[in-house]
C-alpha cells in the first residue's frame, strides 16, 4: 500500500524526470526570446484516468493548463496554440496535448531515397 508521503515522492520523482516541477512561471530573459513558462504543476489526479484519447474525467478539469510556449530556435512565440495537462496517481503519469502546430515540419528525402 502506499501511502501519502510515498504519493508526493512518486509525483516529485516523476515530474523531476521529465524537468518540469514547482508551480510558478518564471520568464526568459529578454534575449533569450519569448516569456515561456519554465515550470508547472503536476496535480495528483482524483480519479480513475482512462486512456482513450478523450480528457473527459473530472480529473482533467483540475489539472493546469499549460499554454505558455515558444519555438526556442526561431526566439519567438508559436503562431499556433498548444495545451497540455500533466497528472500523476500512484501507478501513472499522465501527459494530455492538444496541438495546432505549423511549426514543426520535416524533410524528407525523395520517394526511393535514402
Amino acid at each position: 500500500m502506499v501511502d501519502h508521503r510515498q504519493k508526493g515522492a512518486l509525483g516529485i520523482f516523476l515530474l523531476t524526470l521529465i524537468g518540469v516541477s514547482g508551480c510558478r512561471e518564471e520568464a526568459l530573459n529578454a534575449d533569450d526570446g519569448p516569456p515561456v513558462a519554465r515550470s508547472a504543476e503536476c496535480r495528483f489526479a482524483s480519479g480513475r484516468i482512462k486512456i482513450d484519447g478523450n480528457i473527459n474525467e473530472i480529473a482533467w478539469e483540475k489539472a493546469e493548463v499549460l499554454d505558455n510556449f515558444a519555438v526556442f530556435w526561431e526566439k519567438r512565440k508559436p503562431k499556433t496554440a498548444t495545451k497540455a495537462r500533466l497528472l500523476w496517481d500512484d501507478k501513472f503519469f499522465y501527459f494530455s496535448a492538444e496541438m495546432e502546430d505549423t511549426d514543426l515540419y520535416a524533410d524528407l528525402p525523395q520517394a526511393g531515397q535514402r
